[in-house]
């Protein structure tokens, strides 16, 4: 389909382009046929009627007036012919030869000798006055121009076309590159729910080979049942999310947030899961006041997400520490330092450092806090060195548009 897409593409692009080329360099030959003709009339006129020429313009070019022309007589009552003038060094037989091709040819004006001679007539009862004009020179350049043309045109479009595929697939990349991401998107998404319901597969055949014992001697195989149920239940939240929001129509509330006041809130709530799992939340710095404009129970989703991943990879007896500076929040935790390959894949979707996927979880939370974050217009990396990890949130792009920054008052 990409391949489809990124051909029909190249095609309609090259086709118009080739069009346009085709119509630009046209009018360029149908223009300088117009000036050379036109060129050749005033010479012809003027050896016809004896009147002084000027040279021409083509082009921003100054080109003499044709010098191969003369004129000459024919005279009835002698049957002679002379010549008045000439710029045109001819033989006479060539002479006679056009005099006589001129002279039995019904027109007042027309082409002889294969169309390379033009003549023109004035005709009265005693004599009959002739100007011809050699054209071979005209189509010498005619020819010479529309070569031109043509070299330019062929190298014009091959520069367009090479020019055109390469923008092609710049254009489609982000369109492979989303259809790429869903398909895996897909696929992991069934391999997680693969597993959850191969259990409670299993765990309803086993309950229902065992429908004479008593249920109590069965819990184990409810309860693993039930922890599938939650596991399954939170992967189909999250997914849910996602989905939302990668919808255009999905809007999140705009709200005057204290994130001041809302970190204090979520750091309340984790303290004690901190403890229950045997490390330390500590707070470093909070500043006394950051007014954003977002949405309260997203952002409160986002700290807590960075809060759980650190829980899950800090060490036992560790100190993960908090801060809000400059409308910054950073939390920082014990951990293996991260190398750059999965720094740069930390927030796929389904990304996971622990490749055994031992550790809880789906690979979502982070995919799901970059969201939340670029809702926000804020800005959300990680840094990881000396067995530490650092997650910051810039959140200038969010502020209140009341409230000032921080460097706003320095450079006051």
């Amino acid at each position: 389909m990409i391949k489809r897409l990124k051909r029909n593409i190249q095609l309609l692009l090259i086709s118009i382009l080739g069009t346009t080329l085709l119509f630009v360099f046209t009018i360029f030959g149908f223009i300088e046929y117009y000036q050379l003709t036109t060129q050749n009339e005033i010479a012809l006129n003027g050896t016809l009627y004896n009147i002084p020429t000027q040279d021409s313009v083509i082009f921003g070019q100054s080109r003499n007036v044709h010098p191969n022309t003369f004129v000459a007589e024919y005279l009835p009552i002698s049957d002679q012919f002379i010549a008045s003038s000439t710029n045109w060094n001819i033989d006479s037989e060539t002479f006679n030869t056009l005099m006589n091709e001129a002279l039995s040819s019904s027109l007042v004006q027309g082409k002889i000798l294969n169309n390379t001679v033009e003549f023109k007539k004035d005709i009265n009862s005693l004599r009959t006055k002739i100007a011809f004009i050699d054209l071979r020179p005209t189509q010498n350049t005619f020819r010479s121009f529309v070569f031109t043309l043509v070299s330019l045109f062929l190298a014009s479009f091959l520069v367009l076309t090479v020019l055109t595929i390469y923008l092609s697939k710049k254009l489609v990349k982000p369109v492979e590159d989303s259809m790429q991401q869903q398909k895996q998107f897909i696929a992991d998404a069934s391999h997680e729910l693969k597993n959850p319901l191969t259990i409670l597969g299993n765990n309803v055949t086993i309950l229902k080979n065992n429908m004479d014992q008593p249920i109590s001697t069965q819990m184990k195989w409810i309860e693993s049942q039930e922890s599938e149920i939650t596991r399954m239940s939170g992967l189909v939240h999250q997914l849910l999310y996602l989905a939302q929001g990668d919808s255009e129509h999905y809007q999140l509330e705009r709200n005057t947030i204290d994130l001041n006041h809302l970190v204090k809130q979520v750091i309340l709530d984790y303290e004690p899961l901190f403890f229950e799992h045997k490390r330390q939340l500590e707070v470093s710095e909070l500043e006394s006041k950051s007014i954003i404009v977002g949405d309260l129970e997203s952002l409160t989703k986002l700290i807590r997400i960075l809060l759980d991943n650190a829980i899950k990879y800090s060490y036992e007896n560790s100190i993960t520490t908090i801060s809000l500076k400059n409308n910054i929040l950073t939390i920082t935790n014990p951990a293996d330092t991260l190398n750059k390959d999965q720094r740069d894949h930390l927030f796929d979707r389904f990304y996971r450092i622990d490749e055994s996927r031992s550790k809880e979880g789906y690979g979502l939370g982070l995919a799901i806090a970059k969201d939340i974050a670029q809702k926000h217009n804020a800005k959300i990396k990680v840094t990881s060195n000396n067995q530490e990890v650092t997650f910051s949130i810039n959140f200038d792009g969010s502020l209140d548009k009341d409230q000032k920054s921080p460097s706003d008052d320095q450079k006051l």
